[in-house]
């Protein structure tokens, strides 16, 4: 019997991992198994009662048979997680690759700070607007972090240099005909403003070295400079102010949401001004299928849109 029922459940593993449907498999084992209870009711029906048959041997083919099925579920559950996967049994599938990365959406001025990383905050402002400032506002509605000069044309870039470990850099500027005023900024590597201030017509730029934002001396390393002005071209602004989480009294800002809003100067009664618009960055966190919305990818500060917002991933 042992040869028997050793074959039998040998052949019924073969099968199982032959298949690629493990619901064929399981009909498979299913009919193996009742097979081997029959013949093992038959064994023990007409068995020597002076040789009774080694209990050992028929429990160990049991286990080989709750082997084969354990496999058979594993099976059946990969094959569901790779439909869901390739988008062939869900619409999740299609947000798979969305997951866990940063993502650029519009209509949004909500962001979240992480614990020691800085924010992209950007937006288009309309040709007409003059005199921009930017305010970050914590949870419950509290100015964190503001700045003026927002939504600025660049025109003149300066260009790159390296602050040492001691003294300043003295750089020059041209303002373009017809500009009388301009703001001169230097950015660190990763685009964060350290030092701006207000300048006018042409002339030298003495920057002693140190981040105006921190109150602290600027890390040596490569840093940027330019001139920006507000420029009557007609065409929108579209403006980038990188916070890397310092609130106006340098203090480190806690980790968590934030809002982000522009206000800028009145305009001349009748102006016609579109309104702002606000752009985001955020990491999905989360894959959601609404049976009204459709598939949904929800994002770190708390909002849920369509894969078709996103503007562009960008790690």
């Amino acid at each position: 019997m042992t040869d028997l029922v050793s074959a039998l459940a040998t052949t019924t593993a073969a099968s199982a991992s032959e298949q690629t449907n493990s619901q064929k498999g399981r009909v498979k084992i299913s009919a193996d198994f009742d097979n081997f209870l029959k013949l093992l009711t038959t064994q023990l029906t007409h068995q020597d009662p002076l040789s009774p048959l080694d209990t050992h041997q028929f429990t160990n083919q049991l286990v080989q048979f709750a082997s084969v099925e354990q496999q058979i579920q594993q099976s059946d559950s990969l094959e569901k997680l790779v439909a869901l996967m390739d988008g062939k049994q869900s619409p999740i599938g299609d947000g798979i690759g969305y997951l866990g990365k940063r993502i650029v959406h519009g209509d949004s001025n909500q962001f979240v700070l992480s614990e020691e990383g800085d924010a992209s905050l950007q937006f288009v402002l309309p040709p007409e607007v003059r005199n921009a400032q930017i305010e970050v506002k914590d949870v419950e509605g509290k100015v964190v972090y503001s700045n003026q000069h927002i939504g600025l044309n660049i025109v003149d870039r300066g260009g790159a240099f390296r602050l040492g470990t001691e003294g300043g850099k003295s750089l020059t500027y041209r303002l373009p005909q017809g500009v009388s005023q301009g703001v001169a900024f230097v950015t660190d590597s990763k685009g964060r403003i350290v030092y701006q201030n207000v300048v006018g017509g042409e002339g030298l730029v003495v920057w002693d070295g140190e981040n105006s934002q921190l109150g602290e001396r600027a890390a040596e390393g490569e840093y940027n400079f330019n001139v920006r002005a507000y420029l009557d071209d007609g065409k929108s602004k579209h403006g980038e102010i990188v916070w890397h989480g310092f609130k106006d009294d340098k203090q480190r800002a806690a980790s968590g949401r934030y809002s982000f809003s522009i206000t800028y100067d009145e305009l001349p009664e009748g102006t016609k001004v579109e309104p702002i618009k606000y752009i985001s960055t955020s990491r999905v966190v989360g894959i959601l299928a609404d049976q009204t919305k459709g598939l949904q990818l929800q994002l770190d500060n708390g909002e849920e849109i369509s894969p078709e917002d996103a503007l562009g991933v960008l790690n």
